[in-house]
């Protein structure tokens, strides 16, 4: 761990009280600081005395982040953070950058190929190709094909798009909960007009849903 300079302190605690000696943060009660800047992550302070180079890859990942937050940093500035994390790992962070954002009020600035990790975070985005900025907008340039000159499409922008194109009515969703409840909607509304327009369907639907 110390050959590749991830961490230069000998326990959590010590790397975390290095970080606010290095940004000029002073506080009242440096202990309880540093135990709340682990909270925010999802780390105990059972962690205080642990060897930094002992922890998972995911612990070392939460680390690195209760140490931005151990100064209060405005703006938090990650570049492929996602990477080398399982689905369920990638979706714990997609709901911590959640909570900084909106509940600590944190700028976050994410700098990845990932399109994927950015759904339901962003509120802008900016695409650089060769030193060039080529495509700049909100969450409406998920679904502009221009974009995917330069970045493969998520997999819930191709589905949705191929839903739209068998002349499903499908919402442009960058929620994965939100496009699933369209999705229910749009499959209820197809039944219900069957039920109403074709007299064989009804008879077949009915004996399987209605109880005696």
């Amino acid at each position: 761990c110390a050959s590749n300079n991830e961490f230069i302190g000998k326990t959590v605690k010590e790397e975390i009280k290095q970080t606010m000696k290095n940004f000029g943060y002073k506080a009242s009660n440096v202990t309880k600081h540093v135990v709340d800047s682990l909270k925010i992550v999802g780390i105990g302070e059972e962690y205080l005395g642990r060897d930094p180079c002992t922890l998972s890859y995911t612990e070392k990942k939460k680390l690195m982040l209760a140490c931005a937050m151990s100064y209060n940093p405005s703006v938090l500035i990650l570049e492929d953070f996602d990477k080398g994390l399982l689905f369920k790992e990638r979706e714990y962070f997609r709901k911590l950058f959640l909570k900084l954002k909106n509940k600590f009020n944190k700028t976050i600035i994410l700098i990845t190929k990932d399109l994927t990790a950015m759904f339901d975070l962003v509120d802008k985005m900016h695409v650089i190709n060769k030193g060039k900025l080529v495509i700049s907008g909100g969450k409406e340039i998920f679904y502009d094909n221009k974009l995917y000159k330069y970045v493969e499409m998520p997999k819930i922008v191709e589905f949705t798009k191929y839903a739209q194109e068998c002349g499903h009515n499908i919402l442009e969703y960058t929620d994965i909960k939100e496009l699933i409840k369209e999705l229910y909607r749009n499959v209820k509304a197809n039944i219900d007009s069957c039920l109403t327009s074709d007299p064989t369907f009804a008879d077949f639907y009915n004996k399987i849903y209605t109880t005696e």
